[in-house]
Order: structure tokens, then C-alpha cells, then sequence
């Protein structure tokens, strides 16, 4: 499989991953939460999050990853992580903490995470519509106590110059 290509400052994503051979990330409700505090820690420096869905075995984001010129009130960059490494980070460290808490070994995610470039408005909606739709056709409804988080906000990319 190729390299995938690392994400890129100023750019939207669809960032996508879901669990090694399907298996459920989200096993119980405080892995939801668990999973946000260490986004806001590794992600939040580097890209802007407009819309997220955590599901049982997977999830998906929509973010813009920064613009280096967005990055320079914060100080000394020279710790702050590329954002394809952010995002490794963040799984690596949940994986890290499912697998003590639950008493398992191996990779939790699969790898490369999945990436794709948003280029044009008409991919919001759709894309939260998809959401909707993988929500209800999911065995999600079957446990009540773990859904998906989700959060949607509508947004429009920035005019190209003419």
C-alpha cells in the first residue's frame, strides 16, 4: 500500500478510522469522552474541528488543519507536532489506554488512518447526511448506553480568488 499523503496546513479533511479487524474502539460510554480529552490535547493546537461522529467501531472528522500563520500566537512551535503526526499521537495514546484498561495487547486502529481532501462545499452535506444514515442502519440502536457523539456545524469554505 502507498504512503499516504501527510495532511497539509490550510487544508480540509474527512479524517476517517475504525478498529483493527472491526473490533470496537467505543466499548463503553467513558471511552467517548476519554477519546474527546485526548482529541482537544493533541488535535486542537493543530486544526479546527467543524463536525465529528464516534461510533462503536469507528469514527469520522471534519477539520481544517491550521495555517502555520493560525499557529504563531502560540509561542515556540518547535514541540508542536506535523498534523499527520497529531493525529497519529492521539491514537497511539487511546490505544495505549484501552489496551491497559482492557487488558489487550496489538494495535487498536488500523493503519494508515484514512484521509481525504475536501475541496468543494457540496461535500458538507452529504456528509453529515451520511452520518444520519450509518447511525440508524448500525446495531448502534441495539445498546443504548453507547451511541455516537456527534456535532455538526455548517460552515462554508473560503471564497477562491477570482
Amino acid at each position: 500500500m502507498p504512503q499516504p499523503i501527510p495532511l497539509q496546513h490550510g487544508k480540509y479533511y474527512h479524517i476517517y478510522n475504525r478498529g483493527n479487524n472491526q473490533e470496537n474502539i467505543f466499548v463503553e460510554e467513558r471511552n467517548y469522552p476519554y477519546f474527546l480529552k485526548l482529541y482537544a490535547k493533541h488535535i486542537e493546537p493543530v486544526a479546527d474541528t467543524f463536525a465529528y461522529c464516534l461510533m462503536r467501531n469507528h469514527f469520522h472528522l471534519l477539520v481544517r488543519i491550521k495555517d502555520e500563520t493560525d499557529l504563531t500566537g502560540l509561542g515556540d512551535l518547535s514541540g508542536l507536532a506535523e498534523p499527520s503526526r497529531a493525529f497519529s499521537n492521539l491514537f497511539n495514546a487511546y490505544a495505549r489506554s484501552f489496551n491497559r484498561a482492557y487488558l489487550r495487547t496489538g494495535a487498536l486502529f488500523q493503519r494508515p488512518f484514512g484521509r481525504i481532501e475536501v475541496t468543494s462545499e457540496a461535500y458538507f452535506p452529504d456528509w453529515s447526511s451520511t452520518f444520519i444514515r450509518t447511525r440508524r442502519s448500525t446495531a448502534l440502536s441495539r445498546i443504548s448506553a453507547i451511541g455516537p457523539i456527534r456535532r455538526i456545524t455548517r460552515f462554508c469554505l473560503p471564497s477562491q480568488p477570482t
